[in-house]
């Protein structure tokens, strides 16, 4: 690797654990770093959860770019998931989110983020898309 560009590779799992059901998620990412740009990508993959008719991560991915912008680190996500396991009325549902937020500090504690969402579903109730708006307070 040359002197501008850093990697690294992390893997995690994560238990999962909610009123209605435990599920373990396996991880993968991947950090590269070239002059003032890092790139995250992450895989995550859900075991099917313990309990039978349950609405679950199947698997996910999601990509991040930061880079310098106004003297602040702008950052751009991509991000799609697909969920499944539960059924309703005998059809079974399985979702698929897909977002796109892009994401600037306002201050050194405070970051805002816009984004929008949608989220396709073999159940028709479920299938919806709106705009996001999140802010972040960080120490």
């Amino acid at each position: 690797l040359s002197d501008d560009l850093f990697a690294e590779t992390k893997g995690s799992v994560n238990f999962l654990t909610t009123d209605t059901y435990k599920q373990k998620i396996y991880t993968a990412s991947v950090r590269a770093k070239y002059n003032d740009t890092t790139f995250d990508v992450s895989k995550s993959v859900g075991e099917k959860p313990d309990e039978n008719n349950t609405h679950a991560l199947n698997n996910s991915i999601s990509v991040r770019a930061t880079f310098p912008l106004l003297n602040k680190d702008f950052s751009l996500r991509l991000k799609t998931a697909k969920y499944m396991g539960s059924t309703l009325f005998g059809v079974s549902r399985r979702d698929v989110t897909k977002s796109v937020s892009f994401a600037y500090p306002v201050t050194k504690n405070l970051i805002a983020s816009l984004g929008y969402q949608k989220n396709e579903s073999s159940l028709d109730y479920y299938t919806d898309e709106y705009p996001t708006l999140r802010f972040t307070f960080v120490d």
